[in-house]
């Protein structure tokens, strides 16, 4: 049942959708026999996919402790299309995890229905697009909205679900794009002990000149209640990119304010990167990235903490940044980190990174925090199989050894991915 507020936003954005449909409508061109898109081919069509992974990790958080276990989980996508694009699909995961893993869930098995939606990618040929449902909703990298759901069921680290329970529309005219999206706040994130009840309303500005270039404005607005306590958190960015020949720049810079438990926002964030990608029989790649995630200043009445948002993860340390401690002491807020990384293919269908983190506090007595090194392997197994190993080592510094221990933590798992798609005949 919704809220009043949730009403009044819902029929704002409902009204929204219509409004657009109806200039969409009439403005469609004569020549809609125009090639329809065919990323969602019309008719039934599915999507199947099941991950295995195990486990090893000594010395959590810097201190005595190993935790060995194993995860699994298998997806499966239905989609029936209209034609010109339009879609409805639904979708479920189901999970276990095999023994105990270092967020406590042991022997554990769960599924969920984690998508349901309507998707119209360009209504009339006009540029204007729409989405309503339970869906993947992700604005310009994902760096502030990215993953709606919260794992807290089993196979935690796979991070099976990301969902948003909600509504986009979207407008694209040349170079220029306009994206809104309204989404239930999910009470995932306050964990099950926390009454939550709340919206995100999120809406983003894209610039895209030319190909490999790209300036967006991105603007997020949370409105919930955590235990009937209200909390309005925002936040506004900037983000670039820029690319050309084996050279690509990009960047992000994000300024919060509003409310957030009680007291006003005032945090600060963002990322740069420079990367370079070698042609040649070993396809040598070269990044190098920054972040900075500003710190509470315990002398003030603000929260200067960065609010990290819902980001999601895309590749390695992207934005999970340090895959290993990351998901131990939770790297994006009050923390500076510079990392390097080092790719290449050796053979076909094997790619080889080595990545390397400098972790530094930003608000600490000690704000050296700790080195990361990671090591990882994806290797093509046919058309349908992957699999990759990955191993990291993490060294404390002055300030992870206060925090937590002066132990060195390390990780090594490994994973199989079965993939499969089809269409059913008509």
């Amino acid at each position: 049942m919704l809220t009043k507020k949730q009403g009044c936003l819902a029929a704002w954005m409902l009204a929204l959708l219509l409004g657009s449909a109806t200039m969409a409508w009439a403005e469609e061109p004569a020549a809609a026999e125009e090639a329809e898109d065919e990323a969602v081919p019309e008719g039934v069509s599915y999507a199947l996919d099941a991950t295995l992974s195990y486990h090893n990790v000594d010395k959590l958080q810097f201190a005595p402790g190993a935790f060995h276990w194993g995860e699994g989980f298998a997806r499966a996508r239905g989609f029936y299309g209209f034609g010109k694009g339009a879609y409805v699909t639904a979708g479920g995961v189901v999970m276990t995890t095999v023994k105990e893993d270092y967020f406590g869930t042991k022997d554990e098995s769960d599924g969920l229905l984690d998508q349901l939606a309507l998707v119209v990618p360009n209504l009339g040929e006009s540029g204007f697009g729409f989405s309503i449902g339970r869906q993947s909703i992700v604005l310009g990298d994902g760096f502030l909205v990215g993953d709606g759901y919260y794992d807290r069921r089993a196979a935690l680290w796979n991070i099976p679900l990301s969902f948003y329970d909600g509504a986009t529309a979207h407008f694209a005219q040349g170079p220029h794009s306009l994206t809104a999206a309204v989404t239930d706040f999910s009470p995932s994130f306050a964990g099950p002990d926390v009454k939550t009840d709340g919206l995100i309303m999120a809406g983003q500005y894209s610039w895209a000149p030319k190909e490999g270039a790209e300036l967006a404005l991105t603007f997020v607005r949370a409105d919930v209640d955590f235990d009937d306590e209200g909390s309005t958190p925002i936040a506004f960015s900037v983000r670039g990119k820029h690319s050309q020949g084996a050279v690509s720049f990009g960047t992000e810079i994000v300024i919060e304010g509003g409310e957030l438990n009680g007291a006003s926002l005032a945090g600060k964030g963002g990322h740069a990167e420079v990367m370079w990608q070698g042609e040649g029989r070993f396809k040598p790649s070269v990044k190098l990235q920054g972040f900075w995630f500003s710190g509470d200043d315990p002398d003030t009445g603000d929260d200067e903490g960065y609010f990290p948002w819902q980001y999601s993860w895309s590749d390695w340390s992207n934005w999970y940044v340090g895959d290993l401690l990351a998901s131990t002491v939770g790297t994006a807020s009050n923390m500076r980190i510079i990392m390097a990384q080092l790719g290449c293919e050796p053979r076909e269908g094997t790619t080889v990174r080595l990545l390397a983190h400098k972790f530094d506090r930003v608000e600490a007595t000690e704000k050296p925090f700790a080195y990361e090194f990671d090591a990882v392997v994806d290797q093509s197994l046919g058309e349908r199989l992957s699999a990759y190993v990955m191993g990291a080592y993490a060294s404390p510094l002055d300030g992870g050894k206060l925090e937590w221990g002066e132990d060195a933590t390390m990780q090594l798992f490994g994973a199989v991915t079965w993939k499969f798609s089809g269409k059913l005949p008509k």
